[in-house]
């Protein structure tokens, strides 16, 4: 096989590192996923994302540019050179990614007020082409952006998913006998609305103590944790009847968009995935990258 893109869009997410070859049109001609990366805090370099490519690429004809999204990549230049501040309007993007050679780095954006880093979440809010609202945007970490107008005007980050596994592990070791976890939409649901009645919402050890009580069935208590933490990330961050742009796929899209829907907001559904690739290439060319 033979492919001559325009464009190589690469997304790193921790050890992660996913890309996209991408044809003239700014269709994906071919994609490597889930390649293991190994790189420090700070994050891999050119070098690095050049050898990991290169395996891929050896059959790629003619030289293109390589649009990187997440790396942490401090080192080129620091922080303070060519991160962004919020409030930052999206089209102005291309003045501020980072070159080495043929690699290119999108930028984080940065918030002071409170302290913020995005690492890769501002590369899908290029791909839903809504200059206005509220974005909710569930992954590892789940990210909320408001947007007027182009700009970024703030963000929050929440650690939703690692709070989830942290708590869900320590009841694995405490509760030898927890049996195989099963989801139920109706007990999802109904745990996500003791969290959005935030007058009277419960902590996250409701859950083991429901078990206890024989309130809730053991195979049901991930569900119940799930839609408690998740039903508090989004009372936090949405009113009822909020127009809400949700950014996701698979177990997220079902389980944010459950709880979005019980509070009652109006919903506006994006793939990750695709936000993510059609980010990339919508990044490339408001930077210029691409032959006409």
């Amino acid at each position: 096989m033979t492919l001559t893109p325009s464009l190589i869009g690469v997304s790193i997410t921790g050890n992660r590192f996913r890309a996209w070859a991408y044809d003239a049109d700014g269709d994906v001609l071919h994609t490597c996923q889930s390649a293991n990366l190994r790189s420090g805090p700070v994050g891999p370099g050119a070098d690095q994302i050049r050898a990991v490519l290169d395996s891929w690429r050896r059959d790629f004809t003619g030289a293109c540019p390589i649009l990187v999204s997440g790396a942490r990549d401090s080192q080129q230049g620091g922080m303070e050179n060519h991160h962004p501040r919020v409030p930052f309007r999206l089209e102005n993007i291309g003045a501020s990614l980072h070159r080495d050679q043929d690699v290119l780095f999108i930028p984080s954006l940065v918030q002071t007020a409170p302290p913020d880093i995005t690492y890769g979440a501002e590369t899908s809010l290029f791909g839903i082409e809504q200059p206005n609202g509220l974005v909710c945007m569930p992954d590892d970490l789940t990210v909320h952006f408001s947007l007027e107008t182009g700009r970024v005007t703030g963000f929050t980050t929440e650690l939703t998913r690692e709070i989830h596994g942290a708590i869900l592990a320590r009841e694995r070791a405490v509760s030898a006998g927890l049996p195989e976890q099963v989801f139920s939409e109706s007990v999802f649901v109904d745990w996500v609305e003791r969290s959005l009645d935030t007058e009277n919402a419960v902590s996250a050890y409701a859950a083991h103590a429901a078990v206890w009580t024989r309130q809730l069935a053991p195979q049901h208590y991930e569900c119940a944790l799930s839609g408690l933490l998740i039903g508090a990330d989004v009372a936090a961050h949405y009113d009822p009847g909020d127009d809400v742009i949700l950014i996701a796929d698979d177990i997220n899209l079902t389980r944010y968009g459950l709880a979005l829907d019980a509070l009652d907001a109006d919903v506006l559904e994006y793939s990750a995935e695709d936000c993510l690739t059609d980010g990339l290439w919508e990044i490339a060319e408001l930077a210029g990258l691409l032959a006409d």
